[in-house]
């Protein structure tokens, strides 16, 4: 797996250099040439974000919970899903679906074990999102 370490070593810069340009914050920080050519090195080495490390850092997963107990048994359930997870994926999101069993109120059920307070509306008061939709919340 190549790292920013080894970007900043192959491109004479410290990691930090390499974190800005990276991260796109590096407009009036670092040269357009340098910015460049730290690019260009982590392309050439195949670099990819780790999510999971980017997400320990920033408190943000970028994931979403799909939860339903009821969007299976709908005879367009997979090109709903497929939609969401289009949108999701163009946002720069991960969807995860989740089929909940026992209700959204019943004791043990899968959304009280994930935390109800944390979650987002149950399916059925869920629309389909388009790409450019921010939420997917129904007020």
């Amino acid at each position: 797996m190549v790292t920013m370490k080894h970007i900043a070593n192959r491109a004479g810069v410290s990691i930090s250099t390499v974190s800005l340009v990276l991260n796109g914050r590096d407009a009036g920080r670092v040269s357009p040439e340098v910015a460049e050519r730290i690019r260009g090195i982590a392309e050439s080495l195949g670099y990819r974000t780790n999510r999971l490390a980017s997400s320990l850092r920033t408190s943000r997963s970028r994931i979403i919970a799909f939860l339903s107990d009821e969007v299976a048994t709908t005879p367009f359930a997979g090109r709903m899903i497929e939609g969401a997870q289009d949108a999701a994926r163009a946002l720069g999101y991960l969807l995860i679906t989740v089929g909940i069993s026992g209700g959204a109120k019943s004791p043990g059920s899968d959304r009280e074990i994930m935390g109800s307070s944390n979650t987002a509306p149950t399916a059925s008061s869920t629309r389909a999102c388009s790409t450019n939709a921010r939420c997917c919340r129904s007020p």
